[in-house]
């Protein structure tokens, strides 16, 4: 058991703490002691972590892995976020896993490619599959190409939302194309669709087919409301 010796807390400057030991032990990265009495600099390891994060803009992700932040001070997408990809236009994050799929409401400015069937149905308990994207201040604003893969699952049940499909709002700049949802099952209040329940942008060569859709007001099978065009 360790014994702290009792200081001045003026004197951290000025002096070294003293440490004592029943058994031989070892602090791992930050001193070593043995027997009676050695002696240690506190917080030497946590204050060269401190700058390494401060200058470099690293943190530590969910899944223990180091990741660097965005410009914006989000997390950049560890490693398990996506199954491979950057993001960008031309190297889209590629999706394989309803889990993944999931992700995409962290990066609503980024470009996704998915690479395998989905199916939906872990998220049909409850309310069901929250749409990505459901403000119009926070709309998705980059592009989803489905590459002909299936949809399957999606079911929400929230009869007094907005905004409830696969997608919530989509921006101007925003493209989906390729998409093929199957078996849908959706309740919401007003702008609700399969594919997009708002959509300002482009949809593209994409289909929703053995549907259930209820709604109030603006309804419909690929999107609860156009702005733009649908191809």
């Amino acid at each position: 058991m360790l014994a702290m010796e009792k200081i001045d807390p003026g004197a951290w400057r000025r002096r070294e703490l003293d440490f004592q030991t029943d058994n031989d032990a070892e602090l791992a990265g930050s001193a070593r002691w043995k027997g009676s009495e050695r002696k240690m600099r506190p917080f030497k390891s946590a204050v060269l972590l401190a700058a390494f994060v401060l200058c470099f803009g690293w943190t530590w992700g969910d899944d223990g892995n180091w990741v660097q932040a965005a410009d914006d001070g989000a997390s950049a997408p560890s490693s398990s976020d996506f199954a491979g990809g950057s993001g960008t236009e031309e190297d889209p994050y590629r999706i394989e896993t309803a889990a993944q799929l999931n992700k995409v409401r962290d990066y609503l400015d980024a470009h996704f490619e998915l690479g395998a069937n989905i199916d939906l149905s872990t998220y049909s308990s409850g309310g069901g599959w929250l749409p990505i994207a459901t403000e119009l201040s926070s709309p998705f604003t980059g592009t989803f190409d489905g590459n002909g893969y299936q949809i399957t699952g999606l079911k929400i049940n929230r009869a007094d939302k907005n905004y409830q499909s696969l997608f919530g709002v989509t921006s101007e700049t925003a493209v989906i194309r390729n998409v093929h949802l199957e078996v849908v099952e959706i309740k919401g209040y007003d702008y609700v669709g399969g594919l997009v329940g708002y959509s300002n942008g482009m949809i593209e060569n994409s289909t929703v087919t053995g549907t259930l859709i209820q709604g109030e007001y603006r309804v419909g099978g690929l999107a609860g409301i156009v702005r733009k065009d649908v191809i």
